[in-house]
């Protein structure tokens, strides 16, 4: 299940997560951001245990996305430890997202490993 957060609970979802959490920033008006989200519910359920995912709207959380540097949206955040370990810009499909995920977490798949 993807989470709704804000930036009243972006610390205790996000930055103090025993987890990895992938945050997608996201734009109420934003047809790649509404194209992507099955896609992040897709990965929430598949990775369910390994990471967690959440969203932000940044019309909702302007400052939230200008402290991470969100220019465009869709915009994904891999957060580990707290602190921001990757970052995808732009409607991506589940298989580049996953890779992603799985090379920040340094996990081999499709082929890939983080020595790449």
């Amino acid at each position: 299940m993807v989470k709704n957060i804000t930036a009243d609970n972006f610390g205790s979802a996000v930055l103090a997560s025993d987890r990895p959490v992938l945050v997608g920033f996201s734009a109420s008006g934003c047809r790649p951001c509404r194209i992507l989200r099955p896609t992040l519910e897709d990965i929430s359920d598949d990775l369910a245990g390994v990471l967690d995912v959440a969203t932000v709207d940044i019309g909702v959380d302007a400052p939230l996305a200008k402290d991470y540097n969100i220019a465009a949206v869709p915009t994904m955040l891999l957060f580990v430890g707290g602190k921001p370990a990757d970052k995808l810009v732009g409607l991506q499909s589940h298989q580049e997202i996953e890779e992603s995920i799985m090379c920040a977490l340094g996990v081999e798949t499709y082929g890939y490993t983080s020595e790449q």
